[in-house]
């Protein structure tokens, strides 16, 4: 509970947090997976040559890359965004001194 500073209202967000974050790794692995299953083929069939194997290579590393990003772009159903989540939790109410 740390991470949420203590306010259990904010479960159901990072719950929806980390379900998007998995699935995108999940994407991100396919992705690359298949592209690099593509030119392996294409380069033993003699299609693919070193200099658009490497440009097919970070084209797709680019688009890995964008699709993660779209996770800052994220908003919850719980109604917190994304991008201010990290700022929130982390901030902790000052302590008061007993008068």
């Amino acid at each position: 509970m740390v991470l949420m500073s203590d306010d259990l209202s904010k479960i159901v967000y990072l719950r929806e947090l980390s379900a998007r974050a998995v699935r995108t790794i999940r994407q991100n692995i396919w992705i690359s997976l298949i592209n690099v299953a593509f030119m392996v083929s294409a380069a033993l069939a003699g299609y693919l040559g070193l200099v658009s194997g490497l440009l097919l290579n970070e084209g797709s590393a680019l688009f890995v890359i964008f699709n993660a990003v779209w996770l800052l772009k994220w908003r919850s159903k719980a109604g917190m965004p994304a991008s201010n989540a990290g700022r929130e939790m982390a901030a902790e109410p000052p302590l008061r001194e007993a008068s």
